[in-house]
């Protein structure tokens, strides 16, 4: 018996890791579950500041329909993942419609402006740590190699 939610973020979790490992020339794999103490759905991304990062993916038509009320959790419980992970930073990613391929590139990215400033070796005031912006995977990848979009 299959579980067709399931397998939708399992495509869409090795599809990412698959699309992040290319794009960045590193390791990046699917991390087992880990009871109540989750550390994201992906990991070993490493930063050129030396950061290391987890990535929470989420897919189908609630990831594709975005609800804000829906965001608003997902962000929560990527940060707390972060947490769980010990990880320098933490990237948010929800599955795109009509984006995939050759333009996985624009896929939904979302990642907190504190997360954003460590990643370019800038220390981040308190308030950032709560702010979060939306930007595509690629340009999130340039924040994650320290370059300019």
């Amino acid at each position: 018996m299959t579980n067709r939610p399931k397998d939708i973020g399992t495509a869409f979790e090795t599809a990412c890791a698959r699309w992040l490992a290319k794009r960045l020339g590193q390791r990046v794999e699917r991390r087992a579950l880990h009871g109540t103490k989750d550390e994201g759905d992906l990991g070993w991304l490493r930063s050129s500041t030396g950061l290391d990062g987890i990535v929470e993916c989420k897919a189908g038509r609630q990831a594709e329909a975005a609800a804000p009320a829906d965001v608003a959790e997902w962000r929560r419980q990527t940060d707390a993942e972060r947490g769980n992970a010990g990880a320098g930073f933490a990237l948010l990613v929800l599955k795109t419609r009509s984006v995939g391929g050759a333009r996985f590139g624009r896929t939904r990215c979302d990642v907190t402006l504190a997360d954003l400033c460590r990643l370019f070796g800038m220390r981040p005031c308190a308030a950032s740590e709560a702010i979060w912006v939306t930007l595509d995977l690629e340009t999130a990848c340039c924040a994650v190699e320290g370059i300019d979009a």
